[in-house]
């Protein structure tokens, strides 16, 4: 794919030299609204931000997220709600929940697969992401799959997000706070 770069955001800044009109050759790259990971050589990573437009090529790609979550979660309001906010954020989402997943589950389980090795296709899938969002349960506990899900990504480095949860049965009032500060040796 080719891009030529318009403008960019801070005035004076030319990333690492690259001047406006430029056209460079991406190779691998990961777009947001206003920014772009350049993988030009197979070294050098660039993150640019500003303004460009598409040359030719494919059309710029999302970051992959993989939702981990409680099984009882699949199909529900939950869900609906945290796959809605996961992709306002921008992101692809890969979701377990999904009925390809269920039925790879099934077809799995028919061909004797044991659960230890349907817990590693999963890991394989987390891989594929470049980030792992979670939501525990409501009181806090994370179950083990999504727990083993969370493992595969931070031994490979992938950014682990929780979404919120109870916040307001967790939110403590000001006086407490103060007195945790105090007593942690904040303040």
């Amino acid at each position: 794919m080719k891009i030529r770069i318009i403008k960019d955001n801070q005035e004076g800044y030319k990333p690492h030299g690259i001047e406006i009109g430029t056209e460079i050759e991406v190779i691998e790259s990961i777009f947001s609204e206003r920014s772009i990971l350049l993988d030009n050589d197979g070294t050098d990573c660039v993150l640019l931000q500003g303004e460009y437009e598409i040359i030719n090529g494919a059309s710029p790609q999302k970051m992959k997220i993989y939702y981990a979550h409680c099984q009882s979660l699949f199909g529900t309001p939950q869900e609906k709600r945290d796959i809605e906010l996961l992709t306002s954020l921008g992101f692809d989402v890969v979701n377990p929940g999904d009925a390809s997943y269920k039925d790879k589950v099934i077809e799995m389980k028919a061909s004797g697969f044991t659960s230890g090795e349907i817990i590693t296709y999963f890991g394989h899938e987390v891989e594929r992401c470049d980030v792992l969002a979670f939501r525990a349960l409501p009181d806090g506990a994370i179950p083990a799959g999504v727990a083993m899900e969370i493992k595969y990504a931070q031994t490979r480095g992938y950014p682990v997000i929780e979404l919120p949860s109870s916040v307001q049965r967790r939110t403590i009032s000001i006086d407490l706070t103060w007195e945790y500060l105090r007593e942690s040796g904040q303040r």
